[in-house]
């Protein structure tokens, strides 16, 4: 289990522009979100919203799945 302590996590499965899955809003005022993969939608990769960079990654990890209802990266 991943440690979220500092950490705002926000299920939203918005059916917007990105369709972000869960906002996560980070310690120093980041703001993530993460965003169904369409082929496989328990996988979520990382963007930053400031940004918009893809390639952005929460406590290391930029693949998290919600497969079995707890969100954590992908190994």
């Amino acid at each position: 289990m991943v440690d979220f302590s500092g950490y705002r996590i926000e299920r939203t499965d918005e059916p917007g522009i990105l369709g972000y899955a869960y906002r996560i809003f980070g310690p120093r005022g980041t703001e993530f979100a993460l965003i169904r993969n369409k082929v496989n939608p328990h996988q979520l990769f990382v963007v930053n919203t400031k940004t918009m960079n893809p390639n952005a990654r929460i406590k290391g990890y930029g693949w998290w799945t919600d497969k079995d209802g707890e969100l954590r990266p992908l190994r």
